[in-house]
């Protein structure tokens, strides 16, 4: 009866979405029109990322101190974000350094088209600091049209194509009545309410390799294509009571350079994993009974739903990892343990990928080889176990259990570590701030009937 009542639900949803699309389907064409009526200045590199030619200087860029004075709630949220960090945080130095070492100089332009987006377009200028200086306020509010993809390909080394208009004293954003004032010229565009405006930084190929896809992802849910529905920013940049929006950026990631409750995201990327899927005791047809009839061997149903849109880990989802772990006492003996899986001792600890019946959410990047890496230039497949957005995954734990048991305290946990602890062995400072979120956790007893 629930699974029909879950259908009847999912069905209903997705005529929602349908009406909603052809509501929404005259709407689109209009603000494709007006899009591509705004301007843009443009760029050209050769195949090493080396500038051709370009409209497009640093000074054009301004800094985004200079938008703390009338903007120093946005100023302060982006400067705790990754965006602010993009360039210079010891992790991404660290592994540009190892991309150097492992390919030539002219890879550090692969890596700046999003981490440091402005030395790779803007004419040089190196007294100019906003030439490294992450994803700037300018960089964002500047855009005037939609990117796409970016793909990695084997003889250009960027492939990433932005279109910006800074320097002509405009900023874009999603209001659709700005308040004007003397400083500059504010302008509504259509894309910064919609999913390709974090293009083309947020979704990347290797070719035909889809290595860091999240807006793929939420593009491949019936329906979110088409409408927009769900977009990015519902849950990044969620609206504030002031009817303005965030700028955190939450994603998963902290700089690991403190203490994870230290961290100043560290909240938000703990509520924002909150959101993000949910476990419950049940099979595909039934919730668990609370009381059982004794077996000498006991099942334990776990479902687990993402509430993403997008998966569960996505993004760099092989450098990350989510996963199930559960525990099985007897609530009638002191909490001996009968059973556990998926449990850790510490934040570091590595998971073991061949325990039985582990639940694990993330994807390996492989090389012609056929051994495992970290970097995307290097694979030739990957495998993704990640669990897609809006989906279900359902499982179950198989234990024995003798006839003198009364009851059993269960307790499971969906676990969620944004970096898989060996990629930090050359950066212990860093290793030892991992953290581990837990989405959500249930725990139940059931009686057992003799």
């Amino acid at each position: 009866m629930i699974y029909k009542i879950e259908k009847l639900y999912r069905i209903f949803i997705l005529k929602l979405c349908i009406v909603f699309i052809l509501s929404c389907k005259s709407n689109s064409i209009n603000e494709i029109s007006q899009i591509q009526s705004f301007p843009y200045k443009s760029y050209h590199l050769d195949d090493s990322g080396d500038i051709l030619n370009t409209e497009i200087f640093s000074s054009d860029f301004q800094d985004s101190k200079d938008c703390a004075e009338c903007h120093p709630n946005h100023y302060e949220e982006w400067n705790m974000s990754s965006h602010a960090h993009s360039s210079s945080s010891i992790f991404f130095q660290k592994r540009l350094a190892d991309a150097v070492h492992e390919h030539e100089q002219s890879i550090e332009r692969f890596c700046d088209q999003c981490h440091d987006p402005i030395s790779v377009i803007s004419e040089k200028d190196e007294n100019n600091s906003l030439i490294h200086s992450g994803v700037t306020c300018d960089v964002c509010h500047t855009m005037t049209r939609k990117s796409s993809t970016t793909i990695a390909l084997p003889h250009q080394i960027v492939t990433s194509q932005l279109f910006l208009n800074p320097g002509e004293g405009i900023k874009y954003g999603p209001l659709n009545s700005p308040n004007q004032n003397n400083y500059h010229e504010s302008q509504f565009n259509p894309i910064y309410k919609q999913s390709e405006s974090c293009l083309p930084c947020h979704d990347l190929k290797h070719e035909d390799l889809e290595t860091e896809i999240t807006f793929t992802e939420w593009s491949r849910i019936p329906g979110m294509s088409m409408s927009g529905a769900f977009p990015c920013q519902q849950c990044h940049m969620p609206e504030k009571e002031d009817g303005t929006h965030e700028h955190h950026f939450a994603g998963v990631d902290l700089s690991y350079e403190l203490p994870p409750k230290e961290e100043p995201l560290y909240n938000k990327v703990l509520e924002l994993l909150e959101t993000a899927a949910q476990i419950s005791f049940k099979s595909n047809i039934e919730e668990i009974a609370d009381s059982i009839a004794w077996s000498n061997y006991i099942n334990i149903p776990v479902r687990i739903e993402s509430l993403n849109g997008h998966h569960l880990p996505s993004g760099t989802s092989f450098n990350r990892e989510c996963w199930v772990s559960i525990e099985v006492r007897d609530s009638d003996a002191n909490g001996e343990l009968i059973y556990k899986n998926g449990i850790l001792e510490s934040t570091i600890e590595l998971l073991n990928y061949y325990e039985k019946d582990l639940v694990l959410f993330t994807s390996f990047l492989i090389t012609e080889e056929g051994d495992t890496t970290q970097d995307v230039l290097k694979a030739s497949q990957i495998i993704n176990h990640s669990l897609p957005g809006l989906n279900i995954k359902y499982t179950d734990y198989r234990f024995k259990i003798n006839n003198q048991i009364k009851s059993l305290w269960i307790k499971a946990k969906l676990n969620f570590r944004p970096i898989k602890p060996f990629i930090f062995d050359e950066l212990p400072l860093l290793k030892q701030n991992i953290p581990i979120y837990t989405i959500d956790e249930i725990e139940k007893t059931i009686h057992i009937i003799n």
